[in-house]
Order: structure tokens, then sequence, then C-alpha cells
């Protein structure tokens, strides 16, 4: 079964071993073609060294793509992650999660992002687009204050 951006496990109705096989499938089968591709460094390192370093082999995913592998990594990555981005500590992160929802913020800001991107790279109007997630501007607001 192939996933993609607009296709929720949810819908699906999946159990949790299908769903994560289905991600992973998913995952797979996005950097066996990333790996593949015939653009450069992909290709200079694949053919040189016969690997592609991980570093290397992100600058060949979407966007899209790039946030569906940050959703699958593991927690400690994904704390990590926001650490780095929000320039935060990571037990500042974990111990203000639970009011702050720091996490979820962070998932969700991508999404918004990754919205606004697709709206502009493929025409959309972006003056009069409004998120779904209401919420998120309410975080912010508390999270800039923080």
């Amino acid at each position: 079964m192939l996933l993609n951006h607009t296709t929720t496990l949810e819908k699906l109705n999946l159990s949790k071993k299908e769903s994560l096989l289905a991600n992973v499938n998913f995952c797979s089968k996005k950097l066996n073609k990333t790996y593949n591709s015939k653009a450069n460094p992909i290709k200079y390192y694949r053919e040189k060294y016969g690997n592609v370093p991980p570093w290397i082999i992100v600058k060949g995913l979407t966007f899209g793509e790039s946030i569906y592998w940050y959703k699958l990594s593991k927690p400690n990555i994904r704390v990590k992650i926001i650490s780095r981005m929000f320039g935060l500590n990571p037990e500042i992160i974990d111990a203000a999660d639970k009011d702050l929802k720091i996490k979820q913020l962070f998932g969700d800001l991508l999404s918004l992002y990754l919205t606004y991107r697709n709206q502009c790279a493929h025409g959309g109007r972006i003056y009069n687009h409004r998120s779904k997630k209401t919420w998120v501007k309410e975080l912010v607001a508390i999270f800039i204050l923080f």
C-alpha cells in the first residue's frame, strides 16, 4: 500500500502494526527513489562511494517528504530537532510540553508551512488563505513570550 501526504491512516482504518508497515514501506520507496536519482550530489556519492550519506539524501527529498520523515522519527529525535529549531533545551521542551504542547505546535507549524508553500508553488492565492488550525496562532503568541 502506497501512502501519500493526503492519505491519513485514520481514513484507511489500519491497525497499528499495519500502519507501521505501510509507513515503513512508503518511506522505503521514497528513499530508494531518491537514492537512485540521477541528480548530483546523490549520483556522485552513490557511484564513487557505493552509498549516499543521510545529509546528502535529504537534499533529494521534497519538503512534504521531509516533514513526513520528521513525523515518523522517534520521539527523542523529534525533541532534538525542536530543540535546535527553537533554541531550547530538550529538558525544557519535555517539561513544558504538557501545558504548551510544543511538540504538537511544531508538527502543526510544519504542516502549515507546507500548506502555504504548496499554495505559492502551485499558483494558489495566499492573501486570502486561512489555516484550519486556528489554535496554532494562540500557541505561537504564547510561545513567543516564552
